[in-house]
């Protein structure tokens, strides 16, 4: 997949950390599945977000309740090797998502577990800001589009329309408090081309 998008963050309400991945060339696969979520009458998106050392790569990913099998869904990795997943319509329970990743004749597993419970204590409501720019990666020109942020732990989605190339995004989350979360913030355009990036903050 040809990168095409260039997405910059510029302004947080929150402190962040980038994150640097380096590749080796056997294959490797490293995945989280965030969590603990809350069941509500919209939420989870459960967010399977991963990265696997070897670029184009197919991926499957499968969740499981015990030795039963609740859903599967089949993309393939970016040129950087990354991918994430959203996973909808399952209720409260104890989960394992197994992932196969397959590239020419290398394959590797991973797995993680997550759970989705009726509440979660000490979870507030809090206001979060961010904004960026979005350039076309061949051009350089800003461009207009969907932007879209998925909290991976909570399973919060929100998403907005912009022109121009600047965007920004305000929402409110229950989150807890000194603990650290994963956003996935991914832009669209108006052809229907995507980029992602993903960050990390503490509250």
């Amino acid at each position: 997949m040809r990168k095409f998008l260039f997405l910059v963050i510029v302004a947080l309400t929150l402190s962040l950390i980038f994150l640097d991945f380096v590749f080796s060339q056997s294959c490797s696969l490293t995945v989280e599945a965030g969590g603990p979520y809350v069941k509500t009458s919209s939420l989870p998106k459960v967010l399977i977000v991963g990265n696997v050392s070897s670029p184009n790569a197919n991926v499957t990913i499968k969740i499981y309740e015990g030795s039963s099998l609740k859903a599967t869904k089949e993309l393939t990795a970016s040129s950087e090797g990354k991918f994430y997943s959203e996973f909808e319509n399952l209720d409260k329970g104890s989960y394992t998502a197994n992932i196969t990743a397959n590239y020419s004749s290398l394959t590797c597993e991973a797995s993680d577990e997550f759970e989705i419970k009726e509440s979660l204590p000490g979870c507030k409501q809090m206001n979060l800001s961010l904004a960026g720019l979005a350039r076309d990666f061949l051009t350089g020109q800003p461009i207009s589009g969907i932007v879209k942020v998925l909290i991976k732990e909570s399973g919060d989605e929100f998403s907005k329309s912009f022109d121009s190339g600047k965007w920004s995004l305000s929402f409110t989350a229950c989150l807890i408090s000194d603990q650290r979360y994963t956003a996935i913030i991914e832009v669209e355009d108006l052809q229907g081309r995507k980029s992602w990036a993903e960050i990390r903050f503490g509250v």
